[in-house]
């Protein structure tokens, strides 16, 4: 397994910073459906606890991340986002990322997972499974190209 460094990014220090570009190109590069930079920057502007960004790093430079939106209400954390880096796929990165994600959701009191995923992703609906997600429904048409969605559920 590759060895990674994980940690969880302050968003407020994030804006101002080089990493801000990266997780930005990671994004379009390496994910579906990726978003603006605006859609980013908004993420700054407003509660920075709603949500919490771990980042994978190999050696200094940015590997990946996951992003939730955590919801102290229903203590449920809304997976919105986790990408390892095409040449790191494979090597366990993903999992040791998810791993601390989990870790760190814990301490924040949250106690269940939730997502969407693109149907015909069979890799990433793989991932989840393994990781111990339950598919709860088929969203139809959820993406904005008609791709339905599969909405599911790990209870921490």
């Amino acid at each position: 397994m590759n060895c990674l460094k994980i940690k969880s990014l302050d968003l407020e220090q994030l804006e101002s910073s080089d990493l801000m570009t990266d997780l930005v190109t990671i994004d379009e590069k390496h994910l579906d459906y990726s978003w603006t930079r605006a859609q980013w920057k908004s993420l700054f502007n407003g509660d920075s606890d709603r949500y919490l960004l771990m980042g994978a790093f190999n050696e200094d430079e940015l590997a990946g991340f996951s992003l939730f939106e955590l919801n102290p209400w229903s203590a449920q954390a809304h997976l919105l986002k986790i990408v390892i880096r095409p040449e790191l796929r494979g090597s366990g990165a993903a999992s040791q990322l998810f791993h601390l994600s989990r870790k760190s959701l814990n301490k924040k009191s949250m106690c269940e997972i939730f997502l969407e995923v693109g149907a015909r992703n069979d890799r990433a609906v793989g991932f989840y499974r393994k990781q111990g997600f339950l598919q709860l429904c088929v969203k139809k048409s959820f993406y904005s190209d008609g791709t339905d969605a599969l909405a599911m559920l790990l209870s921490l």
